[in-house]
C-alpha cells in the first residue's frame, strides 16, 4: 500500500496484531527483504514494513537524503497509520535510520533494535556507501555480491 507522508508517497505492508514492530531495510533494499521473516513475527506482532523514500515502491524524489530525513519519514508514516509508538528494527543502512529516528521521536520508539550497522560513519565508509548506491542505481541489487 501507498500513503502520503512529508508530500511524498511511501509504500508499506502490516501483518499480524498485537504491539507494531517496524522493519527497516538496508541501502538498495525494500519491503521484500522481510517477506521471509514477517510471517514468523506477525505471529506475535502487528508488523510494519516500509519501503525507506528512494527505495522499492515509495517515491524517488531529487535531492540529498539523510537518515534525519528518512526518521521524520517513519514518524509521518506511524501517525498516518495511528500508531502511537513502536518497536523499532533497522539492518544496515536501516539501523542508521532507527538510531537516528530513536533520538528524534523518543515518544515514538518504545525499543529499538539495530542489526549490521553502526552509530557513525566516517569518511572511508561513506565513500564506500556511496559507490554502493550508485551501482545499485546503475546495474540494480543483483550487481551486489552479498
Amino acid at each position: 500500500m501507498r500513503v502520503k507522508v512529508n508530500d511524498i508517497f511511501i509504500n508499506y505492508e502490516i501483518a499480524g496484531s498485537g504491539k507494531t514492530l517496524v522493519l527497516t531495510h538496508g541501502i538498495g533494499g525494500n519491503t521484500q527483504n522481510w517477506r521471509p521473516t514477517v510471517p514468523l513475527l506477525a505471529e506475535y506482532y502487528q508488523v510494519l514494513t516500509w519501503d525507506v523514500q528512494g527505495h522499492g515502491q515509495s517515491d524517488k524524489p531529487e535531492g540529498k537524503y539523510s537518515a534525519g530525513l528518512f526518521a521524520s519519514d517513519l514518524a509521518a508514516l506511524l501517525k498516518v497509520l495511528d500508531i502511537d509508538g513502536a518497536f523499532v528494527l533497522g539492518h544496515s543502512m536501516g539501523g542508521v535510520i532507527a538510531l537516528r529516528f530513536a533520538l528524534d521521536f523518543p515518544d515514538l520508539c518504545n525499543a529499538l533494535i539495530v542489526s549490521s550497522s553502526s552509530a557513525e560513519v566516517n569518511p572511508q565508509a561513506t565513500k564506500y556507501w556511496q559507490d554502493l548506491a550508485a551501482t545499485v542505481l546503475e546495474k540494480g541489487m543483483a550487481a551486489i555480491p552479498f
